[in-house]
C-alpha cells in the first residue's frame, strides 16, 4: 500500500467537537497516527447527531462518525493524578498533541506546554480556541454564531432590511479546523528540522478576519467597508437569485463579464448609464437595487440548470444551490471520487465526504471508521 504523506507521524488528539477533530481528521486522512484521547464516559460529540431512525447510540453520532475515522480511541481521566501519569508517558513517544480546553486548562493539571516540552523537547502542541490563549477575550465563550459575529463575517451578510446572516454548516469551525492542521504542520517540519517542538496557540476569531483583510486594509484608509445594511444578497456584482425551479448565485468579477451578462440578459441598456458602465462603478453604486427586479424577471423565466450551463458557457461565474442530496448525483463528485463509501462495526455502511484536494503520490483515503469508545486501550496497556 503507498505511503501516505504524514505515515510516521504520531498525534495524541485531546480535542472535542469540530474545529480539534477536524485538525487532526485531516492528518489522520493524510496517514498520521491519531490517537484519540476521550473521557471514560466517551467524547461528548458522541451524543451529537443525527443518528439512524433518530436513536441515540454513542457508536453511530454522524458526526463523531466523520469527524473521527482513521484514529484509534483510548480512554483516560486526566482530570486525575494517574491519567495525567498516562498522558506524560504517551507525550514522550508522540510527535503532536491538539487540544481545544479552555486557556489553562491543561496548565492546571500540569499539562502545560511547558511541562510536556520539559519531558519531549522536540513536542508540538496546538491550542485551538475562540479567541487565543491570553488577551481580554481568552476566557470568552464562542461557539461559531460568536465566532463569526466577532471575526466580521455576519456584518457582511444578509438583506438590507433584515438582520446579518451566520454561514450555515459551522463554517468557522472546519476553517479553524483546517488553519490548526495548517499552523501544525508548519510547526512538525520545524521540530523535524531542528528538534525543537513549539506551542502553536490558534484563535478562532484571528482566522475569521483573516478572510475579511480587504475590508480591514479599506477600513484602515477610512474608505467604505462591505456591510450588510448597504450590499445585501439581491445586489450586483454578486448575488443570489430565485429562479423558475430553485435559486442560483451569480459572481461579476470583471468588466467582461458585466457586459456579457448585460448581452445575455437583453440588458445592453443599462450599459449607458456612467453609474453603470462598468464593474468597479457598479460595485460601489447605490442605486444597483434598480436593476434587481429587473434581472430576478428575467431568472424566472429559466431553470437553475440551463441558467447554469448557459452561464458558465459564457464563461460567467454562476453555480445552482443544490440541496444536500442532490451532492450524491453530481457528475464532478462522481468524476473525481470525492465522496467516500466506509463500513462501520456498529454503523453500518455510510458515505461522507473525502478529501478537498488529491494528492497524486501519497494520497488520501479513509483506512479505518471513526473507533469504538476505548477500543485501543488493550493496544496502549490501559486496561
Amino acid at each position: 500500500m503507498t505511503n501516505q504523506a504524514l505515515s510516521g507521524v504520531a498525534v495524541l488528539d485531546l480535542t472535542t467537537g469540530i474545529d480539534g477533530p477536524f485538525a487532526t481528521k485531516m492528518l489522520g486522512d493524510l496517514g498520521a497516527r491519531i490517537i484519540k484521547v476521550e473521557p471514560l464516559a466517551g467524547d461528548p460529540s458522541r451524543a451529537w447527531g443525527p443518528f439512524p431512525d433518530d436513536e441515540p447510540d454513542p457508536e453511530r453520532s454522524a458526526h463523531f462518525l466523520y469527524l473521527n475515522a482513521n484514529k484509534e480511541s483510548i480512554t483516560l481521566d486526566i482530570t486525575r493524578p494517574a491519567g495525567q501519569r498516562v498522558l506524560r508517558a504517551l507525550c514522550a513517544s508522540v510527535h503532536v498533541v491538539i487540544e481545544n480546553f479552555a486557556p489553562g486548562r491543561m496548565a492546571s493539571w500540569g499539562l502545560g506546554y511547558a511541562e510536556l516540552a520539559a519531558i519531549n523537547p522536540g513536542l508540538v502542541v496546538t491550542s485551538v480556541t475562540p479567541f487565543g490563549q491570553f488577551g481580554p477575550y481568552a476566557h470568552w465563550k464562542g461557539t461559531d454564531i460568536v465566532r463569526q459575529a466577532i471575526g466580521g463575517w455576519m456584518v457582511q451578510g444578509g438583506r438590507p432590511d433584515r438582520e446579518p446572516l451566520k454561514s450555515g454548516a459551522n463554517l468557522s469551525l472546519y476553517i479553524t479546523g483546517a488553519c490548526a492542521a495548517g499552523a501544525t504542520l508548519i510547526a512538525h517540519h520545524h521540530a523535524a528540522a531542528t528538534g525543537t517542538g513549539q506551542h502553536v496557540d490558534v484563535s478562532a476569531m484571528e482566522v475569521m478576519i483573516t478572510c475579511s483583510g480587504q475590508e480591514v486594509y479599506r477600513a484602515s484608509q477610512g474608505g467604505p467597508t462591505a456591510v450588510w445594511k448597504r450590499t445585501g444578497h439581491l445586489q450586483l456584482p454578486s448575488m443570489i437569485v430565485p429562479c423558475r425551479d430553485g435559486s442560483v448565485g451569480i459572481n461579476l468579477l470583471f468588466d467582461r463579464d458585466w457586459k456579457t451578462f448585460c448581452a445575455w440578459t437583453g440588458m445592453e441598456d443599462v450599459l449607458q448609464d456612467p453609474e453603470f458602465d462598468s464593474i468597479g462603478k457598479l460595485r460601489v453604486s447605490r442605486r444597483t437595487g434598480e436593476l434587481n427586479e429587473r434581472i430576478v424577471r428575467w431568472t424566472l423565466q429559466h431553470d437553475r440548470r440551463w441558467l447554469v450551463e448557459e452561464g458558465q458557457r459564457r464563461r460567467l461565474a454562476i453555480a445552482d444551490i443544490p440541496e444536500i442530496p442532490d451532492l450524491f448525483e453530481s457528475p464532478q463528485h462522481i468524476a473525481r471520487g470525492f465522496l467516500a463509501h466506509v463500513e462501520h462495526p456498529e454503523a453500518g455502511s455510510y458515505v461522507q465526504p473525502g478529501a478537498p484536494f488529491i494528492m497524486s503520490k501519497t494520497p488520501w483515503r479513509v483506512t479505518r471508521p471513526a473507533p469504538l469508545l476505548g477500543s485501543a486501550n488493550e493496544l496502549w496497556a490501559l486496561t
